[in-house]
């Protein structure tokens, strides 16, 4: 009989034992398999973002960094505003080349009042971020839609749209994939403005300067603005990661205790599985199976666990990556639009060599105590 069928006779021997390790691994895979994508994923939704701004430079309220990066990224209501009237003097600072005007909100839309990111742009908005597809701007009746947000709602251009009781017209949808920024909708700064409540007030200021190299020293001359603070793009991505790496710290914790718990039970079926076995494994050692096959035979077993719990665990890792970026969202309002889990081939097979290097370990102490099992042991045992 082969060492393959031999580890397969032993792991169903114990159904349920089998049954509750695979799931226990499963569940480790998964934490493992989503936080790799997270890291990578989150990432590169993040420079996507940063890129896709526009900007060298952001005008954001004072106040709370964290709070206002956080908005500019997801959208929501800022406790302080930036002066519209700020906009002239931010235009007239040297090496600055093309400012747009931002407000963002949320208010319920549709028919079923859900509540969505609005956001208010001026002209040079379009100038600036050419992947939203949207190529002119819009009059005081119009909104956009992202692709997703038309789909939800069943909307097409020309349709009336309602938000928080007052009716606009579709003026353009954004095409399937062409912006991150899929859920929201977009309008002229003034509508926003009076839509939201807050005429003559902004969000946000995208700064585009001459000569990207010359970024901070234009940022230092915005800097004398007053009531104004400025963030340059490194030091806007720099503030979101430093905002989220405590989060990461916290899933990495909680995986690492998924991955003990899952080597724990690894151990255990690995250590009643010899216990039970001892007669049969004597009588493999009496017809002349060495000390090394069946340490190889027991450690087969748990890597065969590990393969087949960490199968399950990625493919619910690649089914759940969506659920799960939105899930994560919710907890961390900073992150960027889009998805923040990115889960390839790459990080399955890292995810798959991590938990059957991890299964082995955990079963190599049973499988040493199998593997020095002598004959008459196991025949006193019987």
């Amino acid at each position: 009989m082969s060492f393959i069928k031999l580890a397969f006779k032993g792991l169903l021997r114990r159904p349920a034992g089998f049954i509750a390790s695979c799931l226990t691994i499963a569940i480790a895979s998964l934490v493992l398999i989503l936080s790799l994508g997270l890291s990578q994923g989150y990432d590169s939704a993040l420079i996507s973002n940063i890129d896709n701004l526009g900007a060298n430079i952001l005008a954001i309220p004072k106040g709370c960094p964290y709070e206002a990066t956080g908005v500019i990224l997801s959208g929501g209501n800022l406790r302080y505003a930036v002066a519209e009237n700020q906009l002239e003097p931010i235009k007239k600072t040297g090496g600055v080349k093309i400012v747009s005007a931002v407000i963002m909100g949320q208010r319920a839309v549709g028919p079923y009042k859900k509540v969505h990111v609005i956001v208010g742009a001026d002209e040079n908005y379009h100038l600036m971020r050419p992947k939203l597809g949207f190529k002119k701007p819009f009059a005081e009746n119009e909104v956009a839609l992202g692709y997703k947000i038309s789909q939800v709602l069943s909307t097409k251009v020309g349709d009336d749209f309602d938000i928080a009781g007052r009716t606009y017209k579709i003026a353009a949808i954004a095409d399937k994939g062409s912006t991150e920024d899929e859920d929201l909708v977009f309008m002229n700064l003034k509508s926003a403005q009076k839509l939201l409540k807050a005429e003559g007030m902004l969000s946000s200021v995208l700064i585009q300067v001459d000569d990207p190299a010359q970024s901070d020293t234009v940022a230092k001359r915005l800097m004398t603005i007053p009531d104004l603070q400025v963030i340059t793009i490194g030091d806007f991505q720099a503030t979101i990661s430093d905002f989220v790496s405590g989060a990461r710290i916290a899933i990495f914790s909680v995986l690492i205790i998924i991955i003990l718990i899952a080597s724990v039970g690894i151990l255990t079926t690995q250590a009643s599985s010899v216990a039970e076995r001892k007669g049969e494994i004597g009588m493999m050692r009496a017809m002349g199976a060495t000390s090394g096959q069946v340490l190889f035979e027991s450690t087969l077993e748990s890597a065969i666990l590990g393969f087949f719990g960490a199968i399950v665990g990625i493919v619910l890792g690649f089914a759940l990556s969506s659920s799960a970026s939105e899930l994560i969202k919710k907890s961390l309002p900073q992150s960027p639009s889009g998805s923040i889990i990115s889960i390839g081939w790459t990080s399955a097979i890292m995810t798959l060599a991590i938990v059957i290097a991890i299964s082995i370990l955990a079963a190599y102490g049973p499988a040493k105590n199998a593997a020095s099992t002598k004959p008459t042991e196991a025949a006193s045992d019987e």
